[in-house]
């Protein structure tokens, strides 16, 4: 009786050291498997993480050389535009300075006589002065060209310039323009461009 209890116990211990050896077994199987989902997890979670910061990081530099672009741009369109202001400011004040009275007496005469050398015939002659000009050149004009013309020059104010002239013939609406603004657009027109260029870097 003895010996068959414990056999019986034996087997029972057995039995059980089997039974715990396989729950073991299946915890440690199954701790494995839910380790290895963690990683695989935290593992894609780490790289759509890097990947998003990856691609915020593109954005930002993007923006950031637009931004620079654009401000390098404004700051470009600005410095010309002041720049351009100034030349023409500098260009009117050197015209006008040089549009001396003597010189615009000078305009007059000349253009008088290229014009009844190559028209051979009396003309009537219209002169356009600006404010400062017109009381100071008035008679002197005239008198000056009191040998040259069968009409008396006629003498005219104008409000759209500040130094220099303008000559018509016969009655013409048009005039040689020798006026300061007419002048200093024309010196522009060719500056301006090539500073632009320069500002730009086209010209060095």
């Amino acid at each position: 009786m003895a010996n068959e209890l414990q056999g019986l116990l034996d087997r029972i211990q057995k039995e059980g050291i089997e039974q715990a050896e396989q729950q073991k077994e299946e915890i440690i199987s199954e701790a494995k498997k839910n380790a290895e989902a963690i990683i695989q997890r935290n593992t894609m979670e780490a790289e759509a993480i890097i990947k998003t910061a990856n691609e915020e990081v593109k954005k930002i530099e993007e923006r950031s050389k637009s931004t620079i672009k654009q401000a390098a741009r404004d700051i470009a369109i600005s410095l010309e535009s002041e720049l351009l202001n100034r030349l023409k400011r500098c260009v009117k004040d050197a015209v006008g300075a040089a549009m001396t009275q003597e010189l615009i007496s000078e305009i007059i005469k000349k253009m008088v006589d290229a014009y009844i050398k190559q028209e051979n015939k009396d003309i009537s002659l219209q002169v356009i002065l600006s404010q400062k000009d017109i009381d100071k050149l008035n008679d002197g004009i005239k008198t000056s060209l009191a040998g040259s013309l069968k009409n008396k020059p006629e003498i005219l104010k104008g409000s759209e310039f500040s130094a220099g002239v303008k000559v018509g013939f016969n009655g013409s609406d048009v005039f040689f323009d020798f006026s300061d603004a007419t002048i200093t657009d024309i010196i522009c027109e060719y500056i301006g461009p090539r500073l632009t260029s320069m500002i730009k870097g086209e010209i060095r």
